[in-house]
């Protein structure tokens, strides 16, 4: 008799490879059977036949995202609204979904015809959050075949941290509130560029988190109930750096870090998902740096749900974690300042002012390279006085249409589908 050992990493690798074909298998499975058939007419806008896909479609990165487009996917297709949903990731959990309304085609990331594909879809009208469709260096260019172009923000910042160009190909910007508007308007100013139409929608991806906190909607994290997030015990503190030029970890260093966790607080970092893919060898320079401390974990998880919730206090830089931590948790934050001279890169160079920076104070005690030594220091005095301020009336006046920005979009994909 042969005996075979399999240890639990590969098993769980292996479940996971077999988890991922299936699902493929069952998306390949399912388009097919929605080309073979023609649909029903729904709300007005004429149904996809084999031949054509409906005027509505989304595109989406991948699973990164689907906290931003998993209420508007919901709002469609409870309306019986035919659309198309474009994804470049076998992982997205949108490509679980089985409706009829909801006629999904994944794409290759790896593959160069999947780039020449999406930058010819054929759409009235394409929804997305990807800055920079169509800008130089960036693979997927605007398709000819689509008329209007919505871009849907994924983060309470104005465009500041937006690489340049970000929305030159959008001709619709559903903003946050209205305080995007300005600092839009002053890119299009500053490179004579045409006016975009701007409407304030709201942010769905904080919808989804504000309904879970309420109670209203589950949100999963797909976190492994072993993850090393659930044993910590002591004042934990969250560090979430952006990625790229912008991030507090090109800038600071993990120096502040280990001080830290010699202090003996609990340490959770969660970059931006995109430092993993974009920054990889960075990354693990970082995780290298910190291994010695068994107080220190990183989060790698799509949702960062589990890590604002289990800790006490967040340090970020200018990312719009800190926004989703004040208003979702009323817990302190304090911002590491990140000078000009990081951002050249982006769209904020443009810019007289920043939001962020304005709004920073608003959150919290901001720290620079001058007061960066005082960490610890703050860290323990911030936790004792819980920051001394009331986030509520900033989130009022920042976010249009809390907890129901997804039908608010849906209703403007509609309407601009039925007017193109």
């Amino acid at each position: 008799m042969i005996l075979a050992y399999l240890d639990p990493g590969s098993g769980s690798a292996l479940v996971g490879t077999l988890i991922a074909v299936a699902g493929a298998a069952l998306y390949s499975l399912k388009s097919f059977f929605y080309r073979l058939v023609s649909r029903k007419k729904a709300d007005g806008i004429s149904s996809p036949s084999i031949f054509a896909y409906p005027p509505i479609a989304i595109f989406s990165e991948g699973k990164n995202y689907w906290g931003t487009f998993r209420l508007i996917v919901e709002e469609l297709i409870s309306r019986k609204v035919h659309f198309a949903y474009y994804t470049m990731d076998l992982h997205d959990p949108a490509l679980l979904i089985d409706s009829e309304y909801m006629h999904a085609r994944l794409y290759d990331k790896n593959k160069t015809a999947s780039y020449h594909k999406l930058s010819n879809l054929e759409a009235d009208i394409l929804l997305a959050t990807s800055p920079n469709i169509g800008t130089p260096g960036f693979p997927i260019r605007r398709s000819p075949n689509v008329k209007k172009m919505l871009h849907v923000f994924h983060a309470f910042a104005d465009i500041s941290a937006y690489h340049k160009g970000s929305l030159d190909n959008y001709d619709i910007v559903l903003t946050v509130g209205p305080h995007q508007e300005k600092y839009i308007r002053e890119v299009e100013q500053a490179r004579n560029l045409k006016p975009k139409v701007i409407v304030p929608m709201g942010l769905p991806y904080f919808d989804a988190q504000y309904l879970s906190v309420r109670g209203v909607l589950s949100v999963t994290s797909g976190e492994d109930s072993a993850s090393p997030l659930h044993a910590i015990g002591q004042s934990t503190i969250l560090v979430a750096p952006s990625w790229g030029a912008k991030g507090l970890l090109r800038e600071y260093g993990t120096g502040f870090i280990l001080d830290l966790a010699k202090a003996g607080y609990a340490i959770i970092v969660r970059p931006h998902p995109q430092s993993f893919i974009a920054e990889a060898e960075f990354m693990a320079k970082c995780q290298a740096e910190t291994a010695s401390c068994d107080n220190i974990v990183w989060d790698k998880e799509p949702v960062g749900s589990v890590s604002m919730e289990r800790s006490d206090l967040l340090i970020s830089d200018t990312s719009s974690i800190r926004f989703d931590y004040a208003f979702l948790y009323g817990k302190p934050v304090i911002t590491l300042d990140i000078p000009k001279t990081s951002q050249q890169e982006y769209d904020g160079v443009y810019q007289k002012t920043q939001w962020v920076d304005d709004a920073a104070p608003r959150l919290g005690r901001v720290l620079n390279h001058e007061t960066i030594a005082s960490v610890v220091s703050v860290v323990k005095a911030v936790l004792s006085d819980g920051g001394g301020l009331d986030v509520r009336a900033f989130r009022r006046e920042t976010i249009t249409n809390l907890g129901t920005s997804a039908k608010a979009i849906a209703d403007i994909l509609m309407k601009e589908a039925a007017h193109v």
